[in-house]
């Protein structure tokens, strides 16, 4: 009777270990995947002087319409992603926004079976009409993801910049 409960005890602990290292090997690959979405997000978001940016690619990393939310106002400003498209491109073609850069300085994923959560600080900056130099904010997006026949899709990105009242904690400014 022993060697049967030692028997089952010791599958157990193996089937345990087995789980637990393939859901690491997994979770790993999904944060892998998901760094490639927010790569994508970034690089799309970004254009040089004299160029249009390519708005258009953002669908292929959002899940349906997609949304933006601007929390740095007192009211939050929310747009689907054609919404912030239009608006974006409507700018710069009237010659309001001449460029704009945003990139990742550090990155916290959470993942939960086909749900993932990203607080993605970056570091952006813009020109605009009659200035030479870029103006520089940092901030931190708030990235939901969900996954859709394997892959990892934008649901929606909350962002809030730092100001003088309001700093970045430090957890969030350097694992990159």
């Amino acid at each position: 009777m022993r060697k049967i409960i030692l028997t089952i005890t010791v599958l157990f602990f193996l089937t345990g270990l087995q789980t637990a290292f393939g859901q690491d090997a997994a979770t790993e690959y999904d944060k892998s995947e998901i760094h490639k979405v927010i790569n994508k997000l970034y690089e799309n978001l970004t254009f040089k002087k004299n160029y249009a940016p390519t708005l258009a690619k953002l669908k292929e990393i959002f899940y349906g319409r997609g949304l933006l939310i601007n929390n740095n106002t007192g009211e939050p400003k929310k747009y689907t992603l054609q919404e912030f498209s239009g608006i974006i491109n409507k700018q710069v073609t009237a010659g309001k926004v001449l460029a704009f850069r945003e990139k990742e300085v550090s990155c916290e994923i959470e993942i939960f079976g086909n749900i993932a959560h990203c607080f993605s600080t970056y570091e952006s900056g813009y020109i605009l009409a009659g200035r030479e130099d870029y103006i520089n904010k940092k901030g931190i997006n708030s990235i939901q993801l969900i996954k859709v026949a394997g892959k990892w899709k934008i649901v929606s990105i909350i962002w809030n910049e730092e100001n003088e009242d309001l700093k970045i904690p430090k957890k969030y400014l350097g694992n990159k």
